[in-house]
């Protein structure tokens, strides 16, 4: 239990610092931010079973109740448009005066309106011990139907989905299209080089759905084992969100 607690904080600092130079990316200028509208989905990839099952985040304003899974992103929640600095906590915080310093924070641009929320385990911070992290998901950097890949490994590893085969380098990230047209199911093959030296060995071979107006997350994750686990978490949307890009 002790080593799956550690494995667990060390993927998720892991994700934290890899998250970093995703989010220093440069994405396109847009005019329309004000006007366009900002959805925020979160999740809590390989989860301790002693996290906190929901958080609030209130954003300057209003205070949203998010229930953190390792399994499946919440559902979406509305923020305000331009650059504002969102707070989480264990209870609701009706008004700013309430916010107690050492809370969890994060700052959002105005450009970006559709985003991912990734916690991760910060035993330091003893108001919540978690820090979260944006992933910019507007459509001029993850296109409906692309799959944003984080190796959090120590492997090179080989993707096939569909008809598309790309390599995703060790603490590298990668954005795979669409491995088909229309909603459907197609082959997901994975062969991974250990430690990124010597011969490809098989990690996955298997049949995945694919919907073409989801956006997902894919992970590359050491398992203490040899082989590494690889999974995907669907963002299940019915219809396309907006594009405010010019």
């Amino acid at each position: 239990m002790k080593y799956s607690i550690e494995l667990s904080i060390k993927i998720m600092n892991k994700i934290f610092f890899l998250l970093v130079a995703i989010s220093c990316l440069p994405v396109v200028a847009q005019q329309d931010s004000k006007e366009a509208k900002r959805i925020c989905r979160a999740l809590f990839p390989n989860k301790p079973g002693d996290a906190p099952n929901t958080v609030f985040l209130f954003d300057g304003k209003t205070s949203h109740k998010i229930y953190l899974s390792g399994k499946a992103f919440s559902s979406p929640v509305e923020l305000p448009p331009g650059a504002i600095t969102v707070f989480f906590s264990l209870s609701e915080i009706l008004l700013p005066e309430e916010l107690k310093p050492g809370l969890p924070s994060m700052t959002i641009p105005a450009r970006v309106t559709d985003l991912y929320l990734l916690a991760s385990s910060d035993p330091g911070n003893k108001l919540l011990p978690l820090r979260f992290n944006p992933i910019n998901v507007n459509d001029e950097r993850l296109k409906p139907g692309e799959i944003l890949w984080l190796n959090l490994s120590k492997h090179n590893v080989n993707a096939k989905l569909g008809n598309h085969q790309f390599i995703i380098p060790p603490m590298k990230q990668a954005i795979s299209p669409p491995p088909r047209e229309g909603d459907g199911y197609y082959p997901a093959k994975f062969i991974y080089q250990q430690n990124g030296a010597g011969k490809f060995h098989k990690a996955l071979n298997k049949t995945w759905r694919f919907q073409e107006n989801s956006k997902s997350l894919g992970f590359i994750i050491d398992s203490g084992g040899r082989r590494p686990e690889i999974f995907t978490i669907r963002d299940r949307r019915t219809t396309p969100t907006p594009s405010t890009a010019e």
